[in-house]
């Protein structure tokens, strides 16, 4: 699941689910974002 997380609050909003490159390419170029800007969290 991809998503963004707020840093006050610390509550995830999931935006997508991500079941392989392609949807993490899509996920990026959807919300306009670097990979070098993903955090994986588990």
């Amino acid at each position: 699941m991809a998503g963004f997380k707020d840093p006050v609050s610390g509550k995830f909003d999931e935006m997508m689910l991500i079941r392989d490159s392609h949807d993490f390419a899509e996920f990026l170029s959807l919300y306009q974002v670097e990979e070098s800007d993903i955090q994986r969290e588990w």
